[in-house]
């Protein structure tokens, strides 16, 4: 990642690193391998922040 590419990014980075940390590729193709998805930080309708968690794959 270029330094200009990580500067605009540095929060976003922090952010995750703090909550889930940092994957790396093969943690992501393991996680896959096991039915795993992540599921992204959001907000609901009434405010509500909600973190960033893994969850089962839908059975399909």
């Amino acid at each position: 990642m270029a330094e200009d590419e990580y500067t605009g990014n540095e929060s976003a980075i922090m952010a995750q690193l703090k909550s889930i940390g940092i994957l790396y590729d093969s943690d992501l193709e393991l996680a896959s391998m096991r039915g795993l998805v992540y599921v992204r930080p959001y907000t609901r309708e009434d405010g509500t922040e909600v973190r960033g968690y893994w969850r089962s794959a839908p059975v399909v």
